[in-house]
């Protein structure tokens, strides 16, 4: 087994935490290896490749302090022909919710909505992808 370390923030880690110890983990070792397996069972569940498809990608998002808005779909704006909508909704003054529509090939759905839920500035995201047939 190899040792790996990460950087989380305060609050998250405290979050956590609190889940390991209503979940029964023993240690944080264990959540952690149970968090990723459950990304990667996640992963097989994919469409596939050239299954045209509608995707939502609801997530979180912070205020830049610099800049204003960080939003993940101002970034990627520029694929029309992919995103369909974007909706925003504040949380309060540090961030906001924003769900993206995509259409498209399966695996282009699934590869860009990762790449949205993976930005700076982005948690707490969920995917759902529904076939169209």
């Amino acid at each position: 087994m190899e040792r790996v370390t990460i950087t989380v923030e305060d609050e998250l880690l405290a979050e956590f935490d609190a889940y390991l110890e209503r979940n029964g983990y023993a240690n944080r070792s264990e959540g952690i290896r149970d968090a990723v397996r459950h990304m990667l069972s996640h992963e097989q569940e994919t469409i596939g490749a050239d299954q045209n498809c509608i995707g939502c990608i609801s997530y979180t998002v912070k205020y830049s302090e610099k800049s204003g808005p960080s939003k993940p779909s101002d970034r990627i704006r520029f694929s029309p022909d992919l995103i369909v909508s974007t909706l925003q909704m504040p949380i309060d003054s540090h961030s906001y919710v924003e769900a993206t529509l995509l259409r498209g090939a399966g695996d282009v759905v699934h590869k860009r909505g990762h790449e949205i839920m993976s930005m700076s500035g982005t948690s707490y995201g969920r995917m759902n992808i529904i076939p169209v047939k």
